[in-house]
């Protein structure tokens, strides 16, 4: 009897826990990035737990469709701590992306649990085309022009 309520008080304390767990934000820099910078995936979260350790990422990119996935392996102390990660993922051709971060639970956890997920869009521009003369910066336009002899 004791171990079935020792059972029944771990799982409703995981299921707790999980339900605290949550990714508050995402974002990337830099924020109108264009084809030539490199881009990071920011990320803050809560967790319903302290020591919070991110134990693993996988990051996928398919087309114009990002994803993130982040595991974290969580302390044994039952206290709201917040978190945060950024996660490099280079220069990205100009296009509009959508972005989607999961938060897994680790991998002792019963498998592909996704605790919380978060998406937004985003657009990689074509950089303009500057010339800076005298700190003053100007666009550059070519002009062809064919004379009929």
């Amino acid at each position: 009897m004791e171990t079935k309520l020792l059972k029944v008080v771990f799982v409703v304390l995981f299921f707790s826990a999980a339900a605290k767990a949550s990714i508050v934000n995402v974002s990337i820099s830099p924020i109108t990035p264009t084809f030539t910078d490199p881009i990071t995936i920011l990320i803050d979260g809560m967790e319903g737990s302290g020591g919070v350790q991110i134990t693993n990422t996988d990051f996928i990119i398919n087309g114009n469709s990002i994803s993130l996935d982040i595991y974290i392996n969580r302390g044994i102390v039952q206290v709201v701590t917040p978190w945060s990660h950024s996660e490099l993922i280079g220069t990205l051709p100009a296009d509009t992306y959508n972005l989607t971060v999961r938060r897994f639970l680790p991998p002792y956890y019963p498998p592909d649990i996704i605790v919380s997920s978060y998406s937004i869009s985003f657009e990689v521009t074509p950089e303009p085309s500057i010339l800076a003369i005298f700190g003053v910066a100007l666009p550059i336009f070519r002009i062809f022009s064919r004379k009929k002899i």
